[in-house]
Parts: C-alpha cells; structure tokens; sequence
C-alpha cells in the first residue's frame, strides 16, 4: 500500500497495482488513530509524525546523519578507485617485466 498526499492535505492510498482505494484527509486519519491499516486486535503500527509536529533537533540530527553518509561514501569511492589504480599499475608493471625476461 503507498500513500501519495495531496497539496489539499488528503492523503490518496494505492495498492501495488496502482489501483486506488480510498481518499481521506490528514483530519480524519488523526482524529481516528496515529496509525495506518487495518485494525488488528493488540497490534499497532504507528505511523511518523508531521514534519509541523517534529522538534527542529530532528532536522539537525537528521542532516548532520545525511552528511556524515554521503562524507563516508565519497571516501570510500575515492579509496576504491586509488586502490583499483594501484592494482591495474602492478598488472601492467607484471606484464612488463615478464615481457622484458623473454625477450
């Protein structure tokens, strides 16, 4: 199920297929519970707040998160590519010298 939300705060529910299954606002599905699906005896899934309800340290912590990331990725991609570098010059210094004993 994929909730896509409308610039009117409605949400729209759609199954896998894309097949619609009903329209309702943000009022009505807080009014009702902070949770989504169907209603199973002692099981809750709660579903996250609105950004308007989130304390703003979420945001910093979620950003200072989202840099550290990509930080790391970029690190890790250049690490690779010197190592892969690296590795493609001993191949072609192997063959070299191999080339220069036969001959």
């Amino acid at each position: 199920m994929h909730r896509f939300i409308f610039a009117d705060g409605g949400y729209r529910f759609a199954n896998q297929c894309g097949q619609g299954v009903g329209i309702r606002t943000e009022g009505d599905m807080m009014d009702e519970r902070k949770q989504m699906g169907r209603d199973v005896k002692d099981v809750i899934i709660p579903i996250a707040p609105l950004e308007s309800e989130m304390d703003a340290r979420y945001f910093e912590l979620r950003d200072f998160i989202v840099t550290r990331i990509k930080e790391t990725r970029l690190r890790f991609v250049i690490q690779a590519n010197e190592d892969m570098i690296g590795l493609y010059w001993n191949i072609g210094n192997d063959i070299l010298q191999r080339q220069k004993s036969e001959i």
